[in-house]
């Protein structure tokens, strides 16, 4: 499709709409990315707390490093919404929940749909992070009780007298000369 085409396919979709419904539209493709992302995120969650069932470090690594990607374009998208909420409302820290108030008329119902969909995803991914910091603390914890239990005899030295080797009473003794 040529740039020409293109510029004719956006312009009729904005033809006839209103600054506030243009900027509706980008805050509805600003959350629909979102929602892609927290989704990846929390299926990366699950990814990692599999990797850590199966032992696998090399996979947990993959994910710790696919989950940093995501945070990163989050926040790039968190960004874009923000820019959006600011040419809405004047403020671009509104919340998503007070939209209603900043927007004369309903909002459309892809908005309020992907709004929607962002609550339930983030909800979602919450969960899962939760439940990943509680396996990686159980994790640390078992690791560290194995280390310990691995090392703790290791290094204590074997006492003088053990068990059963104590003399009888009785038996003639040895006289020590403290002196020396």
């Amino acid at each position: 499709m040529s740039a020409r085409e293109t510029f004719m396919i956006e312009r009729s979709e904005t033809e006839g709409r209103t600054p506030q419904d243009t900027m509706l539209r980008e805050l509805t493709r600003a959350l629909e990315r979102e929602v892609g992302l927290v989704t990846g995120l929390r299926d990366a969650l699950q990814r990692q707390r599999a990797s850590i069932a199966a032992n696998d470090t090399a996979l947990v690594q993959s994910s710790c490093d696919e989950i940093a990607h995501i945070l990163s374009a989050l926040e790039t998208a968190r960004e874009g919404r923000g820019n959006a909420l600011e040419a809405l409302s004047g403020d671009a820290n509104t919340a998503l929940s007070a939209l209603e108030t900043c927007v004369a008329g309903p909002l459309p119902a892809a908005l309020t749909s992907a709004r929607r969909a962002l609550r339930a995803q983030a909800q979602s991914a919450a969960t899962e992070t939760a439940t990943n910091h509680v396996v990686l603390q159980r994790t640390l914890q078992v690791g560290e009780a194995f280390l310990q239990a691995l090392f703790s005899n290791a290094s204590d030295p074997d006492p003088v007298y053990r068990a059963g080797e104590r003399r009888a009473e009785g038996d003639p003794g040895f006289l020590v000369d403290r002196k020396a």
